[in-house]
């Protein structure tokens, strides 16, 4: 369920709730979500960024997972993961090395902003309209 967009350390980031128990994900993992976000977009890197991207806040079965992926360069994502256990939602840690990439939940997410992309940025005749992909929201519940 698309939970609007976050203006933060000069990113605009879609942000999409997944909830396995209730409709969206708790109010916790969201401001955890958040702050994490936001210090993690603060930091430089050597990519070129185009100041927009997406956010997964994922309210699980087994465990909890935040997902931020900001678009670098022409066509790649940057994507950081961190996760908490159930029952302390915003107790988030940088997911260990052998973590998994993305849910197939989340991949719902993922496949519909690579096709926002694509129609926006890439293969846009007008040129990249980055308002255009941010308006551009996977809706429904998923």
């Amino acid at each position: 369920m698309p939970l609007g967009t976050w203006e933060m350390s000069g990113f605009k980031m879609k942000v999409y709730g997944i909830s396995y128990a209730t409709a969206l994900p708790r109010e916790e993992l969201i401001q955890a979500a958040k702050e994490a976000a936001d210090d993690y977009l603060a930091r430089p890197t050597t990519q070129r960024t185009h100041g927009v991207g997406f956010i997964g806040i994922h309210d699980g079965r087994g465990e909890n997972q935040i997902f931020v992926d900001r678009w670098i360069n022409e066509n790649e994502l940057m994507h950081k993961i961190w996760v908490s256990a159930v029952p302390s939602p915003g107790d988030i840690y940088p997911a260990p090395e052998d973590f998994n990439s993305v849910c197939i939940w989340d991949l719902k997410v993922q496949c519909f902003e690579r096709e926002a992309w694509m129609r926006h940025v890439l293969a846009n005749p007008h040129g990249q309209d980055f308002d255009g992909y941010l308006a551009d929201t996977l809706s429904g519940s998923f």
